[in-house]
């Protein structure tokens, strides 16, 4: 899977996840080879949740789809 197949992959993900998000944008960082990505959202305070379980399990569930699409 190339870069923009991820980015559209996780893009796919927040608009069809019912979760409100504006913008999305991604940073590719060629040093660590890693994919940054960004939500511009008004509702903030649950994709954190609580002590931050919310970002963390978004991070498992992004990577998950990801991994799948790589074997």
């Amino acid at each position: 899977m190339n870069l923009a197949d991820t980015q559209s992959k996780i893009a796919d993900f927040f608009k069809t996840s019912g979760l409100h998000t504006g913008e999305i944008s991604f940073v590719f960082d060629e040093n660590t080879n890693t994919l940054w990505c960004s939500l511009e959202t008004p509702d903030a305070r649950l994709y954190l949740g609580r002590e931050g379980e919310g970002l963390s399990a978004l991070n498992h569930i992004v990577r998950k789809i990801i991994e799948k699409d790589l074997q």
